[in-house]
């Protein structure tokens, strides 16, 4: 198939798994709330951020490694799934033995068995996934993450309506559901043809840990870049206001969304791509064009709706978050960006800059979150996030044209962010009413123009395949 075809195929099909079993789960709120008082939420919540902390730890980020191996054309994929599973079953043995720590902590008292049980549940179903996800398996990647969802989903009935259990019966669950997707891949895979034993090689495992040990660190640095902001104006300011601007953030997870979803199905284009480097930089150049077309419509027409969208969804109480949205949005779109030339070092299993830059991203959040909250409240935090993001996207773009030299983009990237920059600062100068809203619709539709070509050279390999046109990206030279 067109690789290009191929790319937007899987980017359907994984759209469509990601955004019902995002359904799926948003409609659980009200169960939750329903059953578990704000007490016994918020330590339900706090046992599974714990577990997902460990979860990267417990399995070593094998996982990353699985997929990066498996996907790489003229590998023994056998090889890999088998070695990456006896790491894990080493690394399972390592967690049991210091799991009793978790005991010290007041907190875990009568819970850190269900902490455990998580961690290792959890490990197996992703490392089963990201298999199938690297065998181009992308529909059975996606069934299985409704799959899962549909079984939380049961669980939590059956466990929180029925049986009463409380904090036990929320995080069993997710607990159960992995379990039972854990065994649901292995047989709809037929995974036990490609597992082994015998073929494992402990050379080939020391390079699975070297590309993979490096990701623990990197995921925690980004989580501390993606949360910091809001301990920092909780802390600082108040939990009304952190409650304004945690609601705030819920927005631009669309943007994230559709950025997650795109690079699933892209880190395996561009892997099986790799192997021809004037195709791949061909590739790399057409869909970063695109890629970064779709981020600023999005972003543009997000900041055009942000006070319709906080009416139609939030309380009264909330209508002010519309503020930090439109900073926020855009710092979503250079993490976007900064996302899609991270994929180059996937490619060229360079995960070791992935961690430096990680951790230089988290440390500039921190630090210019304490010295711009303390100068401008919450919106200091919201242009934190986005100068941190902002200065990662600009490390980058050097170091990824030293590893695969393609068009990084950055005269598009700047032209459409002085329209974006235009759309934020228009928004507060403006007062609210008929010229605020003619000034934004402006602006964006400024975007939309100037990005019309390349979003639809994104789409274009659906529009041939539907109308029976033979063109493709492929065709065009130069990308525009």
């Amino acid at each position: 198939m067109n690789p290009y075809k191929k790319l937007f195929s899987n980017t359907a099909i994984l759209g469509i798994g990601t955004l019902v079993s995002k359904l799926m789960v948003f409609f659980l709120m009200p169960l939750y709330t329903a059953v578990l008082s704000k007490s016994q939420y918020s330590l339900a919540d706090i046992l599974v951020q714990t577990s997902n902390f460990l979860i990267p730890f417990a399995c070593v980020g094998i996982t990353n490694g699985i997929f990066r191996f498996a996907a790489e054309k003229g590998e023994d994929k056998s090889k890999v799934l088998s070695t990456g599973l006896l790491i894990q079953f080493a690394m399972t043995g390592l967690f049991l033995i210091v799991s009793p720590l978790l005991g010290l902590a007041q907190l875990f008292q009568g819970y850190s068995w269900l902490i455990i049980i998580y961690v290792i549940a959890a490990n197996y179903q992703a490392l089963f996934a990201q298999y199938i996800r690297a065998k181009d398996k992308t529909a059975l990647f996606a069934v299985q993450g409704i799959f899962n969802t549909v079984l939380t989903i049961g669980c939590n009935i059956v466990l929180l309506l029925t049986l009463d259990l409380g904090i036990k019966g929320y995080v069993l669950s997710t607990i159960i559901a992995n379990l039972v997707t854990t065994v649901f891949i292995f047989v709809a895979g037929r995974l036990w043809k490609d597992i082994h034993l015998n073929v494992f090689s402990l050379s080939f495992a020391k390079t699975m840990l070297k590309y993979s040990a490096p990701l623990i660190p990197a995921t925690v640095c980004w989580l501390v870049t993606d949360l910091s902001d809001r301990f920092f104006v909780a802390e600082m300011i108040g939990a009304d206001v952190n409650g304004l601007y945690a609601a705030a953030t819920k927005i631009p997870t669309i943007l994230v969304l559709v950025s997650t979803v795109f690079n699933e199905a892209w880190q395996l284009s561009a892997i099986m791509e790799s192997d021809d480097e004037e195709a791949s930089k061909k590739m790399f150049s057409n869909i970063h064009r695109a890629y970064i077309a779709v981020c600023f419509i999005g972003c543009s027409v997000l900041i055009l709706c942000c006070r319709w969208i906080t009416m139609l969804l939030y309380n009264e109480s909330y209508y002010l978050s519309w503020e930090f949205m439109p900073v926020l949005m855009l710092a979503t779109v250079y993490a976007n960006l900064s996302t899609f030339l991270g994929s180059v070092y996937t490619v060229k299993k360079k995960s070791f800059w992935t961690m430096w830059i990680a951790i230089i991203a988290a440390g500039i959040n921190v630090v210019m979150n304490y010295f711009m909250i303390r100068a401008w409240g919450a919106m200091g935090a919201a242009i934190s996030t986005l100068l941190s993001y902002f200065v990662v996207w600009i490390i980058r773009l050097p170091l990824i044209r030293k590893m695969l030299d393609f068009d990084l983009g950055i005269v598009p990237v700047a032209i459409n962010s002085v329209f974006v920059i235009a759309q934020v600062v228009l928004i507060f100068l403006i007062p609210e009413g008929i010229w605020n809203w003619m000034a934004q619709l402006g602006l964006t539709l400024a975007v939309i123009a100037i990005n019309a070509a390349s979003a639809y050279r994104f789409f274009r390999p659906f529009i041939a395949s539907k109308f029976g046109k033979s063109s493709s990206i492929e065709q065009d030279e130069h990308p525009e």
